[in-house]
């Protein structure tokens, strides 16, 4: 079960008229659990984990210590959580993804200060994928930072879901 406080605004789906930079949020990390609540803002995240952060200047840490294979990937379309990004009293939809840990040993993603490299990728009419969304620009060099996944727990992002003229097939690409 998913679960988020309660918004009380306008709720829209995003609609594109053209490629656009995305940044997909990143909404914590957690043990397996039958109840996740997803937090409002990006100060809501638990900090439990702040020890599992590897920041930029650490990264020369043994390669094999932080593999970032082997992480599955499982989105749930079918899950809606409503956030509020820039206007305040409207709340865009997303829906979680989640990179679980299955393996016994540690397992790594990055990130750069609350989103993650990732976008997502739709089907066209003649069964062509082609990107929805661009990795939003960095302009400057600070921020990344890697995060452990111990075996038995998974990191939520939460990616935009979209309106258009016809119905389609999405997935994702995480790097």
């Amino acid at each position: 079960m998913l679960a988020q406080p309660l918004v009380k605004d306008t709720v829209v789906c995003y609609q594109l008229k053209s490629l656009e930079d995305c940044a997909n949020i990143f909404a914590g990390k957690s043990a397996f659990t039958d109840t996740l609540l997803i937090p409002c803002k990006e100060t809501d995240l638990k900090t439990t984990y702040t020890s599992d952060v590897i920041r930029e200047w650490e990264f020369e840490a043994d390669p094999k210590t932080f593999s970032f294979d082997s992480l599955k990937v499982v989105p749930d379309y079918n899950t809606t959580v409503l956030k509020n990004e820039y206007v305040p009293d409207i709340a865009v939809t997303f829906y979680p993804v989640y990179l679980v840990n299955s393996t016994g040993t540690i397992r790594a993603f990055a990130g750069k200060d609350s989103y993650t490299f990732a976008i997502q990728e739709a089907m066209d009419k003649k069964g062509n994928w082609w990107p929805i969304e661009a990795r939003v620009y960095d302009f400057c060099g600070n921020g990344t930072w890697l995060l452990k996944i111990r075996p038995g727990e998974f990191a939520t992002i939460l990616f935009h879901k979209y309106t258009g003229s016809f119905k389609t097939k999405l997935r994702v690409r995480i790097k």
